[in-house]
């Protein structure tokens, strides 16, 4: 396999998993198809942050100024 097609699995797959966990602590927060748990949200939330998400950045102070 070359090697710029592996770095781009590679990053594609790492940018598919921080959106999962930003996902997933989205539908804790809200209670969407699991029961409403903010601090199970708040996990998600770090575990997507800390690889760099914006978005989850922005949901982890959201979420944690309420817990």
């Amino acid at each position: 396999m070359d090697t710029s097609i592996a770095l781009i699995c590679c990053f594609s797959n790492m940018i598919i998993y921080f959106i999962l966990h930003q996902l997933v602590g989205v539908c804790y927060e809200y209670g969407t198809g699991v029961g409403k748990d903010e601090v199970e949200a708040v996990k998600y939330y770090r575990m997507a942050a800390d690889q760099g998400d914006a978005d989850a950045q922005n949901n982890l102070g959201e979420t944690w100024i309420r817990v």
